[in-house]
């Protein structure tokens, strides 16, 4: 989201994968009562897969910003005031949405702020606390690129592995980390500026990954360190290793996704209040076995996606699109 205009198809194909993400870790389609096979399925592609998603947005946005970041402060001025616009207008829409739904005014605060606005009832808390991070990761970005070698790749280095043990004290003695916190994603901006050299470690990555997920399997706290996890980090890295090593071309369905894959972040989780509201306590289930399938959270699943598409494809055309692209 909120990236840079050019188009790259392979980074296309990974912000519509990480989008992908995002929408189903949102809208939960799959939603099964009595089934421990199912339920713990759910709970690994919920926790180690697409957790990865806003690590990734955060590392395609640096990686293309810091080719621009070596043009000097004017170029950090134009990014920085290109995010804050879009922060603005979107915590300005979750907190008139929180009003109309609660019908009550939330207590100014810096909270309020950095998490883009105020939670809603049944779809919970903001979502634009991504963006806040990312204006901050982007200044960051711009004085860790001032730096020379070897001081950067050192300075970069030690941070990678101080965090990485920071998230294994936190998880280990049930120090639990908030999800929108900065130091969740600090550590993407050295790893942003070396991804095209890391390519080749993709297997390691890989391996990484799987240790540190049997690791959180292990623990089974994860909800207390929901982004600052090593898996989270190195299923980050693997994708976008497996993409970008992958042929370039993105398709045209990939290509729509990410171009217009800020509306479709900002904009799904309101019509999923709309319709969860609207179908309130009725239920539609099936008995399959033992276990009970909720077809509701399909239907609420394609009726969402239905209809923030077409609310991204009439922004699009108006003084709004600037927003939703």
């Amino acid at each position: 989201m909120a990236a840079a205009a050019e188009r790259e198809p392979r980074l296309d194909r990974l912000k519509a994968i990480a989008l992908s993400f995002v929408l189903v870790w949102h809208l939960h389609p799959i939603y099964v009562d009595g089934s421990r096979a199912i339920a713990a399925v759910v709970r690994w592609f919920d926790f180690e897969i697409s957790l990865t998603a806003v690590p990734t947005f955060i590392l395609v946005s640096l990686l293309l910003f810091y080719p621009k970041a070596a043009l000097g402060a004017r170029a950090l001025a134009k990014r920085l005031w290109r995010l804050t616009q879009i922060f603005l207008f979107w915590t300005l829409v979750q907190t008139a949405f929180a009003v109309a739904v609660t019908r009550a005014w939330p207590r100014p605060s810096w909270e309020l702020v950095r998490l883009g606005g105020p939670s809603v009832p049944i779809i919970g808390g903001s979502v634009f606390y991504y963006l806040f991070d990312l204006i901050a990761l982007t200044a960051a970005a711009f004085a860790y690129d001032r730096l020379r070698e070897p001081w950067r790749g050192l300075l970069g280095g030690a941070l990678v592995l101080s965090s990485i043990a920071y998230f294994e004290w936190s998880l280990v003695e049930h120090r639990p980390i908030q999800y929108w916190e900065l130091q969740n994603f600090l550590l993407y901006v050295p790893v942003a500026s070396y991804l095209p050299r890391l390519i080749r470690w993709r297997y390691l990555f890989l391996i990484a990954y799987a240790a540190f997920a049997a690791h959180d399997l292990y623990f089974g706290r994860v909800e207390d360190c929901v982004y600052a996890r090593g898996s989270v980090l190195f299923g980050a890295l693997t994708l976008y290793c497996v993409v970008m090593s992958g042929r370039a071309h993105a398709g045209r369905l990939a290509a729509a996704l990410s171009a217009y894959s800020l509306g479709l972040y900002a904009i799904h989780k309101y019509w999923q209040y709309a319709l969860t509201a609207w179908k309130g306590a009725r239920s539609f289930n099936v008995h399959v076995g033992g276990a009970t399938v909720h077809l509701a959270a399909l239907g609420l699943f394609v009726g969402t996606l239905l209809l923030t598409v077409g609310v991204v494809l009439l922004a699009r055309r108006t003084p709004l699109k600037r927003f939703v692209q």
